[in-house]
């Protein structure tokens, strides 16, 4: 049995509410779909809205292990680097890359580097 994509998913709930199959119940039974998705499909055509998936602007990059070594490196080098100074440094370094500097927190994040907020404590003196 092939398997069914999200997207066949909303053409199929679409014309069954096109045509006039109103009941989430129904709509489960016809489909086999799970009940919870039913329902929020359901929720969301009573509403007027689609359900074809919101488009996004961008699709955050990935980066290479030759680009995350090269970013591993600039952390070593310089570990008070801000995120939009590591991500102008790569897309200068990598013309054909264009990462945010989410992207470089997201991926910083994922390897274990977190970013942390020093405490000032004054020395002690006499």
């Amino acid at each position: 049995m092939a398997k069914i994509t999200l997207k066949q998913h909303h053409i199929i709930v679409s014309t069954l509410w096109n045509n006039g199959i109103c009941n989430a119940k129904t709509l489960h039974k016809l489909t086999s779909i799970l009940c919870s998705t039913i329902y929020n499909y359901v929720k969301k055509l009573i509403n007027g809205n689609t359900l074809n998936p919101l488009s996004y602007s961008s699709k955050s990059k990935k980066l290479s292990s030759k680009k995350w070594h090269f970013l591993s490196h600039l952390v070593l080098a310089n570990k008070f680097a801000t995120c939009a100074k590591l991500a102008n440094i790569l897309n200068e370094n990598y013309t054909n890359l264009n990462v945010t500097d989410q992207t470089v927190l997201n991926k910083l994040n994922n390897f274990n580097y977190f970013n942390t907020i020093s405490k000032f404590i004054p020395l002690l003196t006499d």
